[in-house]
């Protein structure tokens, strides 16, 4: 899908994904889930509402005591007909 792809993007771009590694030598990974994508046209423009979670794991991550950190996201995007973002609003919950 042609939004999922813009707002993987946005996200890809936004946020630190990955393997990552703090001062202190500990190992963490985030990555992300998309909830919801809703879409309207707007003549010349898309504006996509997308509500998403970044997760944290780290090496202490174990279930069910102590499950991966949770970010959840809602943004707003514009979007030209060809898919370039022009405006952004990302609002943390």
């Amino acid at each position: 899908m042609k939004y999922e792809k813009i707002v993987q993007s946005y996200i890809e771009s936004t946020h630190k994904l990955g393997d990552q590694s703090g001062s202190s030598g500990h190992l963490s990974f985030q990555s992300y889930t998309i909830h919801s994508i809703d879409y309207e046209k707007q003549g010349d423009t898309i504006k996509i509402l997308a509500q998403y979670s970044v997760f944290t794991e780290t090496e202490f991550t174990y279930y069910p005591d102590n499950p991966p950190y949770e970010d959840e996201y809602r943004v707003k995007l514009l979007c030209s007909d060809q898919g370039e973002i022009i405006e952004a609003d990302n609002t943390y919950n």
